[in-house]
């Protein structure tokens, strides 16, 4: 009886990289010994974290968070800039700061160089001329003042001009503007002032016409006449109109029925013993002349300048013309020297002094009105060459005189 042998296979010899996984054979398999179940390795136990470490931790969180927050409060707020040592520009110089300054009462002033001098301060207004000018006439800049008591508009002045046949055109309100003193000035290049030709301006302004020339020489070039136009314009760049009438006093007598403004610095003086209804006078001293010498008869003294403007009111019981009662009360001046006027729209007459005589008065009017005559007039005790130099405030009252019956 043969004995039974197991059969096993041949295992065939592997090297160690590619001998296979051999499985675990079953418990029941035979003639191997049991490994099952597999044997359990030991567990490699997990380090304990220290309680120090989280603590540091958060602590180092907290710090870090703290590092961000004041960090960014420090470069979000704005920082002085750092100074840096630049050179100031140089303010533009005005050409003008020294420069001469004219006056004219209360009407205007304006500035002008040492190039240029006042040849002419009168009752016809201002002249300049370069002081290189060779005559009193040319080249010039002219300025005079006229009243508008009626508040005329340009082309109302220029159909009287037309039915004067003087000067119509002047007053053209079609012609080109420009800007004098924040005001428009109507202007008409390369016009005649007879003899001579000249730039003209006409402004209209507080009850007065501003006639303003720029006069040219009659041998004058294109390129000279551009030249004295850039002097011209540079000059009245400085012009300014004045408000100060705003400023001034008003007298009224409702019983004789009139009113007038007069400049605060003048002083008014009434006097009572008098033929007259009524005798008023404003009086201006002017020491900045220095003193001036006053022929009184058979002597003289020196008196400081003084200037007058008086109102006197009479009894006009035949109701005669203001030219008529003049005719018949100063048989002295011709008839064909009296000049027509307007006095608050009524019909005046006017005569004029000697300019250099400092005689009282230098310029007397005549009006009538509800059988009174009023006659007012200008004079002076000044210097020969300063006779004149109120006789536009003179105008200036002239033009506020009204009749309130």
């Amino acid at each position: 009886m043969e004995e039974n042998i197991p059969e096993f296979q041949q295992v065939k010899e592997t090297t160690p990289t590619d001998q296979p996984t051999v499985q675990p054979t079953s418990p029941n398999q035979p003639g191997i010994k049991s490994t099952w179940p597999p044997a359990l390795q030991p567990e490699t136990p997990k380090p304990k974290v220290s309680l120090w470490v989280y603590v540091l931790s958060i602590l180092i969180v907290i710090l870090l968070g703290l590092v961000g927050y004041f960090g960014y409060q420090l470069y979000s707020q704005p920082t002085e800039p750092t100074p840096i040592e630049t050179s100031s520009p140089t303010p533009t110089s005005d050409p003008t700061a020294d420069w001469e300054t004219y006056q004219r009462g209360y009407s205007y002033s304006l500035k002008y160089p040492s190039t240029w001098k006042v040849t002419s301060d009168d009752a016809a207004g201002l002249k300049l001329q370069p002081t290189s000018s060779l005559n009193q006439y040319e080249p010039a800049i002219t300025i005079a003042i006229r009243y508008n008591p009626e508040n005329k508009t340009m082309l109302q002045l220029d159909e009287e001009a037309k039915k004067a046949e003087i000067y119509y055109g002047t007053y053209n309100p079609n012609q080109a503007t420009i800007n004098i003193s924040d005001e428009t000035a109507f202007y008409q290049k390369d016009t005649r002032c007879d003899p001579f030709t000249c730039d003209g301006y006409v402004l209209l302004h507080d009850k007065k016409i501003y006639y303003i020339h720029n006069v040219f020489s009659p041998t004058a070039s294109e390129i000279e006449k551009e030249q004295q136009r850039q002097e011209f314009a540079q000059i009245f760049s400085t012009f300014k109109l004045l408000d100060e009438m705003a400023n001034w006093k008003t007298y009224t007598n409702n019983e004789l029925g009139f009113q007038f403004e007069y400049p605060p610095d003048w002083e008014l003086k009434l006097r009572s013993e008098t033929e007259s209804l009524l005798q008023m006078t404003l009086i201006k001293e002017d020491s900045t002349q220095g003193d001036a010498q006053f022929f009184n008869g058979e002597t003289s003294e020196k008196i400081t300048p003084t200037y007058f403007i008086q109102v006197l009111v009479k009894d006009n019981p035949q109701n005669l013309s203001s030219k008529d009662y003049f005719l018949r009360n100063d048989a002295s001046v011709p008839e064909d020297e009296l000049a027509v006027v307007k006095v608050n729209g009524k019909n005046a007459v006017k005569t004029n002094g000697q300019p250099g005589n400092t005689s009282f008065p230098a310029a007397i009017i005549y009006v009538v009105s509800k059988g009174r005559v009023y006659i007012i007039n200008y004079g002076a005790r000044a210097h020969e060459s300063t006779n004149l130099k109120y006789f536009n405030v003179f105008e200036e009252v002239l033009s506020t005189f009204k009749f309130t019956d």
